[in-house]
């Protein structure tokens, strides 16, 4: 099991990958999503997320600092918590497999 796949499951499956697909459509795409973050000064870490190495971390307002709160609120709503509080996910999670 792939990080990603145990933070579906601790975060509720399905609906994880929706939510994920739908964040990263508003932005996009990846290549979206990337520019972005590094147009808000994330680009080192946003970067480690697709490149071999450990991955850096984001907090969750640099992540909203950067996307705005509509996108991470509705994503939020997908996953039935708050945006204010998400739960602390490791960004591995967000590394496809194939990257590895």
């Amino acid at each position: 099991m792939t990080d990603l796949d145990a933070a579906m499951a601790m975060l509720g499956g399905p609906n994880v990958r929706t939510g994920l697909n739908d964040l990263v459509a508003s932005q996009g795409g990846v290549q979206g999503l990337l520019e972005r973050l590094q147009s808000h000064g994330m680009g080192a870490e946003a970067d480690s997320w697709v490149s071999t190495g450990p991955n850096q971390m984001l907090s969750a307002e640099q992540i909203g600092s950067a996307l705005g709160s509509g996108p991470v609120a509705d994503f939020a709503q997908k996953l039935g918590i708050s945006r204010n509080r998400p739960p602390g996910l490791p960004p591995s999670c967000c590394r496809s497999s194939s990257a590895s």
